[in-house]
Order: C-alpha cells, then sequence, then structure tokens
C-alpha cells in the first residue's frame, strides 16, 4: 500500500500527528485534496509539501511559484484532457510533453494520455492548487474562489524572509550600504557546473536534474509491481437543476440523511433536494477557514460553475454573519447591508425573503445552506419541516468525519503500472520552452494602510493576498494589527470544544498567527486584556502562536472567572503544552488542585483533565472526595478524559481502579475503553486511538458486539506500534 502524504510526513517530523488528524477531519467536512487541507491550516510550509509530494509519489517535485505559465502550451493539450486529469501542460520539447500533476498522481489517466496522443509524456509534481492555478491562467478559465484564497496567502514564509533578511544584514556589515529585498525566497544552491536557473528549461536540465533523481518514465505494458491510491475525483456531475422536486416528508427526508452516511458529496445531494421542497432555488456553502465558498446550487437558474467563484468572509456585517453569531438559523427580508446584497448579487438572486441555516460541528460552522422563493411566499409548514430537517445536519457530518476516515483506510486502490521508460523518459530532459520564465519576486509593501484595508475588506482573495504581504515585515505589521485587535469576527463567546483556526476568528487574529514570533509578541499584552471578548480571541489565537511568550499569558487565562474565556485558555493550552516553558510551569498547575479556592481547584481539574496530564490523576483522585461539588465533579470529569474511565465522584472506585491500572500506559487505558459498556466512551477512545495511528482497524463503538471483538483482537496487536506513544503524554 502506498504511504498516505499525511504519514510521511508525521514520520519525516513535519507535521504533527494532531495536525494531521484536523487535516483529515476537514477534509471529511470541506473536501479537496490533502494538500490543500494542509495548506489552508498553515500546518506545512509550501516548499517542505512539494518535497515530500515528490518523496511519496516518486517524482521530480517542481515548485510552480517559481514560474510563469505559458498560454501558448493550450495548443498541446486539451482543454477537456487536462481538466479531466487535473493537470497542466508546462514545456512541449522533442516529442515529450511536460506536464504537471498533484498527488495522488492520476497514474492510469497518463496511460490512456500517451495512447491518445501518441507521444511521450513527463509528469511532475506539485500542489493541487498550483496545478489548478496554472491550468486555470493556460486556458484562460475561472478558478475556483477556494483556490484563489488559498493562493493569496502562499507568499514567502517568515523564516524565509528572516533569513533573508540575516543575509541581507551581513552584507551590510560588510560593504556599509544597504541592500535592497530582492527575493525573500533562498535561491537554491548553486550546482558547480551549472549557472542559476532563469527558465523551466535551465531547472529541468541544471538544477532540478542535478539535485534529484532523474524523472521516473513508464511503459504502458510495464509489469504491475507497485500500488498507489485512486486519485478521487475532484468534482462530481451536477445534477440537473431541472430535476424533479422531491415531495419527502420530514421522516422521508431523515430516512435519506441516514443512508448518505459518510458520503459527502450524497449528503449535499439529499440536503439539496429537500430544500427545494421548499424553495426555488437553494445553494450551499462550505465554510473553510472563516470564509463561505459556493459549493453546489439547485433550482431556477443555477449556475454551479458561477457558485465556485463566489466566496466572502463571514465576518463582514451580512445576514449570513448574523446567523453565524447566533448559531441559529435566519428566515425573512433581505438586509440592506451592502455585503448580503453583494453575496446575493454574485447568485443572481432578488429574492423577497430569505433563508439561511448555519450547520456546525461541535461549535464549529462548516456549512451554511440558503434558500429563496424569488418573489413569491414560502410555506411556513414546509419551512418548519426544513429547519427540523437542518438540525439534524449537524450531527450527519459528524458522523461523516468518522466514516469517511474508516474508509479512506480501507479503500486501497489496485496496483497501476510500475514506471518504466515509455510514459516518457530514457535520460535527463534535454529542452524546454523558454517562455516559462522565472515568477517576479515579492517585495515587502512601502506602505501597509492600504494593506490594511484589503485585509478587512470583503473580497476573499484580496484577504488572503494582503496577509501574504504582511508578513514580508512582520514587525511593522504586527504593531499595525495590534492596533486593530481583535478586528471584525464571526465567532462569538461561547465554550471551546476545538480549538478554531486563526481565520475564523476574524481577518485580523489570521495575520498575527501568520507572522511568527513577531505576531506572539505583539498579542501577548492582550492575553490580560480587560475586555473579556479581547482575551477570548487573544487565547483562541494564541493556540496557533506556539511561542514561549504566550505561555504565561495562557497559564493565567485558565483561572479566568469568565468560563468561555477560561475555556478558551483550555484549548490554547492544548496546543502550546509541548513548549519547554509550559512543560515547566506544569507541577505548579497540578499544584491548584489543593488551592484553598474551590473555583481554582476546579479549573485547574479542567485544564490537567483537557491536557490528558497522566501525572496529575491521583491529585485529581483526591479531589473526587472535595466537600465542594463543583470541584469534585470538575475532578470526575477529567479523570475520565485522561483514563476514558468512569466513577463518577466515587474516590473509591477510582483508588482501586488506579491501583490496577496505575502501571499500564495510558493507549492500554485507551484500548480497555473500547470494551467499556457504554457507548460514548467507546466512541470518544476509539476516537483518540484511531487519530494516532491512522486507521481505526475496522473498529466502531456502534457495531455489534461480535464485529467488535475482532478489530478488538487487532487493536491489540497494534498496542506496539511506536505511533500510540503519542497516546502516552
Amino acid at each position: 500500500m502506498t504511504e498516505r502524504l499525511e504519514e510521511h510526513l508525521v514520520a519525516r517530523g513535519l507535521l504533527t500527528q494532531d495536525r494531521a488528524d484536523d487535516a483529515l477531519r476537514s477534509q471529511a467536512l470541506v473536501g479537496g485534496a490533502m494538500d490543500t487541507l494542509l495548506l489552508e491550516m498553515g500546518a506545512i510550509r509550501e516548499q517542505d509539501l512539494v518535497t515530500a509530494l515528490g518523496e511519496v509519489s516518486g517524482l521530480q517535485p517542481i515548485y510552480l511559484a517559481d514560474y510563469v505559465p505559458n498560454p501558448g502550451m493550450s495548443s498541446a493539450l486539451p482543454r477537456e484532457e487536462a481538466e479531466r486529469l487535473n493537470l497542466a501542460p508546462l514545456s512541449d520539447e522533442d516529442g515529450m510533453l511536460h506536464v504537471a500533476v498533484p498527488y495522488p498522481v492520476p497514474m492510469r489517466g497518463l496511460e490512456v494520455l500517451v495512447r491518445k496522443l501518441g507521444r511521450s509524456v513527463a509528469p511532475w509534481v506539485s500542489t493541487d492548487v498550483r496545478v489548478r492555478s496554472w491550468r486555470a491562467q493556460i486556458y484562460g478559465t475561472p478558478l475556483p474562489a477556494r483556490d484563489s484564497a488559498l493562493l493569496g496567502t502562499l507568499g514567502p514564509t517568515l523564516e524565509e524572509r528572516l533569513a533573508t533578511e540575516m543575509a541581507e544584514q551581513a552584507a551590510r556589515n560588510v560593504v556599509g550600504e544597504p541592500v535592497p529585498l530582492v527575493n525573500p525566497r533562498p535561491e537554491p544552491a548553486t550546482i558547480p557546473g551549472f549557472e542559476p536557473a532563469n527558465t523551466l528549461l535551465e531547472a529541468l536540465e541544471a538544477g532540478v536534474a542535478a539535485a534529484e533523481p532523474e524523472l521516473p518514465a513508464w511503459t504502458v505494458d510495464a509489469p504491475k509491481a507497485r500500488t498507489t491510491r485512486r486519485a478521487r475525483a475532484t468534482t462530481t456531475a451536477t445534477p440537473s437543476t431541472s430535476d424533479p422536486v422531491v415531495d419527502w416528508s420530514l421522516a422521508e427526508a431523515r430516512t435519506a440523511l441516514r443512508t448518505v452516511a459518510g458520503d459527502r458529496e450524497g449528503l449535499k445531494d439529499v440536503v439539496l433536494r429537500y430544500a427545494r421542497r421548499t424553495f426555488d432555488f437553494v445553494a450551499a456553502f462550505a465554510v473553510v477557514r472563516g470564509t463561505a465558498m459556493g459549493w453546489d446550487a439547485r433550482g431556477e437558474g443555477a449556475d454551479a460553475a458561477a457558485l465556485a467563484q463566489v466566496s466572502f468572509p463571514l465576518d463582514v456585517p451580512s445576514l449570513f454573519r448574523t446567523a453565524a453569531l447566533a448559531h441559529s438559523s435566519y428566515a425573512g427580508p433581505v438586509p440592506a447591508d451592502p455585503q448580503t446584497r453583494q453575496v446575493l448579487d454574485a447568485l443572481g438572486r432578488t429574492p423577497r425573503s430569505v433563508f439561511v441555516f448555519p450547520v456546525e460541528v461541535r461549535g464549529r460552522l462548516v456549512a451554511v445552506l440558503y434558500g429563496d422563493r424569488g418573489s413569491r411566499p414560502v410555506s411556513q409548514r414546509r419551512l418548519s419541516d426544513l429547519i427540523l430537517f437542518c438540525q439534524d445536519l449537524g450531527a450527519a457530518f459528524a458522523e461523516l468525519i468518522v466514516l469517511r476516515k474508516q474508509r479512506r483506510f480501507a479503500d486501497e486502490d489496485t496496483a497501476p503500472p510500475e514506471p518504466s521508460g515509455a510514459l516518457g523518459l530514457t535520460g535527463v530532459p534535454r529542452r524546454s520552452l523558454e517562455g516559462l520564465d522565472r515568477a517576479p519576486p515579492a517585495t515587502a509593501p512601502a506602505d501597509l494602510g492600504p494593506v490594511l484595508e484589503r485585509l478587512v475588506g470583503t473580497d476573499a482573495a484580496a484577504r488572503a493576498a494582503a496577509i501574504s504581504e504582511l508578513t514580508l515585515a512582520p514587525d511593522a505589521a504586527a504593531r499595525a494589527l495590534a492596533a486593530e485587535f481583535p478586528g471584525p469576527s464571526a465567532w462569538s463567546r461561547v465554550p471551546v470544544l476545538e480549538l478554531p483556526a486563526p481565520d475564523e476568528l476574524g481577518p485580523v487574529p489570521a495575520g498575527l498567527a501568520r507572522l511568527g514570533g513577531a505576531g506572539a509578541r505583539a498579542l501577548s499584552r492582550f492575553l490580560d486584556a480587560p475586555d473579556a471578548d479581547t482575551r477570548y480571541i487573544a487565547l483562541l489565537t494564541a493556540g496557533s502562536l506556539p511561542h514561549p511568550e504566550l505561555v504565561a499569558g495562557v497559564l493565567r487565562g485558565l483561572f479566568d472567572a469568565d468560563p468561555d474565556v477560561a475555556s478558551a485558555a483550555r484549548a490554547a493550552a492544548t496546543a502550546l503544552r509541548r513548549l519547554p516553558r509550559f512543560q515547566a510551569a506544569l507541577p505548579d498547575l497540578r499544584q491548584e488542585l489543593v488551592a484553598k479556592e474551590p473555583e481554582r481547584r476546579a479549573l485547574a481539574a479542567r485544564a490537567l483533565g483537557m491536557l490528558h496530564d497522566r501525572p496529575s490523576v491521583e491529585g485529581l483522585i483526591g479531589l473526587t472526595g472535595s466537600d465542594d461539588a463543583v470541584a469534585a465533579q470538575a475532578a470526575a470529569e477529567a479523570l475520565i478524559e485522561i483514563t476514558r474511565a468512569s466513577f463518577g465522584t466515587s474516590t473509591h472506585g477510582w483508588m482501586a481502579w488506579w491501583a490496577e491500572n496505575r502501571s499500564h500506559r495510558r493507549a492500554q487505558w485507551l484500548l480497555a475503553a473500547l470494551r467499556n459498556p457504554e457507548p460514548w466512551l467507546r466512541a470518544a477512545a476509539a476516537e483518540e486511538l484511531s487519530a494516532a495511528l491512522g486507521d481505526t482497524l475496522g473498529y466502531a463503538p456502534d457495531a455489534p458486539e461480535s464485529e467488535r471483538a475482532a478489530a478488538l483482537d487487532r487493536w491489540e496487536d497494534a498496542l506496539l506500534d511506536p505511533r500510540l506513544r503519542s497516546i502516552d503524554g
């Protein structure tokens, strides 16, 4: 079985298992290629990701951001073929077509392409978003809003900018004159015998060919000696807008929803079909890092291609922001705000009234459903049924995460042809088109005012590009963003179950999170702000900035008198817990379990439970016998989080359990929880184990006991897998 990209990145230390699991959950909810999700999360540098794609695919990687696409290549490959295979033509030389492909590589499609074109094809692997962007520029087709927004963020990283500044400072020290910032991305190391590459031709012949293994090649009739996963289709056929409207009852609609469990496209299809019973036009938006992206539409005038170009930030005042902040549906007249009007204009709608429903999973907005009947009135009975139906969508999406993950691990492709010599190459590429010149380098903006205006504007792509520009001048950008903190937001103050992405908090937190140490230093003073809302947003932002400057403020936040703020501090603490400064503070946090104030004891217990802090088990067991019921209950809940056993506030029960299990690994505690009679405990343990291992091993918490028993045997065998050591703390 071919190694999965996220597994490879974790093994190389480029990605934490927590972030990998977050990406898997996001993929189940909003779709997209794995590398796209990782880039949207800011979990890895694009350059490191491209290199890793080359390693897992066996192809030479190409960093497309360094080059400019040549529209003349549109004649070398039909657009339909390029879109079907999700590739982009790079160059054409001596009968060989060079193409950029994403991962997983469409190996079989490339075979068919060789037969169809009657020529050799040389694939180069890159990120999915870059391949799609190149194809759009070559063929002059529109790029989906989600891709445009992501591309705007993929500028030089802070580390690269600092490295360049260090080199410039060294030059200043030598010559005594300033050196202009020419290219914030470090140039490739010079290879003896080669001049720096200025075109794709030179990169192929010199830099890439000399620095990487030779490009693999294939023969159509080669033996099947290697396996890889099937490339998932990036799009699915959209049903005709003239599809008959279903006349399901509420019960029938709920049944239809259950039948598509684990199928993201099927879930969306059921929702839109049932919504058409109430509205003449319905649209679904996927929420990606605080921005609503057009997903699909049905009904009069629906155009899925046009909808893909629609995106808007949810923190700008609009009826969508109102629904997000209220965590409730909206049904009523069209508000007069510019953002709502702009979205409706993009949809081609001038309705009398509108309906918006926010779909949430564990408190996080993942999708938005929109509907209207044009100028006609809405049936209140049908609207009531639709709202009741939509209330089931959060659970359906949550189930989608689990089932998609199980199917992902089980659904592996059969063996494609092994690379050999006739897909295209027998040696190093010789020539390429001269039109593919290097892209111009990015430079720091002289005035941050216009950049900040775009940052808080309504255009999602311009906002993403503004964040990228801010990274070119991190210290100045951090000061400017701090003056605007927390800025506009669609995130309301509620108890936090999972740490949100900074983009979900608003453009100002998103900008600070991209500035690394400079952002952390600017943010630190807001962790103790007098305003609870500001502390809340600051603590959630701190979770995306694992820097030691923020540790003290986050620890203080754990004991905040406002319960929502304290929950935000706990979420941030889970992200900062591996920092040496945080580890050094844990003994003091454990001592708070015996503090004089019952409130501090309860808050310390909740924090230690969320941190899965094994050394605090004995102290928590002692706290279950407290005369203060709140502190005792908090200790019991923390013990459940850590052990996945459940004895309530029975100190005797916990002491007996500890005497038997104190010598066992935490992974063994979770394995025992898979046998617990309580389904919710089994589900919690299974989720944590499968996240660490990267596989469910066929275990489903609600499966019949006989099926669970067979899966438990597999889990027993996997107990020594080194990936499960992360659970032990």
